[in-house]
């Protein structure tokens, strides 16, 4: 889905800014879990659920960058 995936790149960007890896990583969690809630439930049909396991994913590896510190 090239629109999701331009706006995640543009999160990632974003979330270098934030200096500390841990803030960056809440970020990225906190952005990435909305776009798996919109894509589970409001956009499930449009983006299917190989995407939706993908942002699952993403909130994931956040987490545990977060967990690392």
């Amino acid at each position: 889905m090239d629109v999701i995936d331009t706006l995640a790149t543009a999160l990632e960007t974003l979330s270098r800014s934030y200096g500390k890896r841990t803030l960056g990583a809440i970020f990225l969690m906190n952005n990435y879990h909305y776009i798996y809630k919109m894509t589970e439930s409001s956009f499930q049909d449009w983006v299917g659920p190989a995407e939706t396991q993908k942002y699952e994913q993403l909130v994931r590896q956040q987490r545990e960058v977060y967990q690392a510190r």
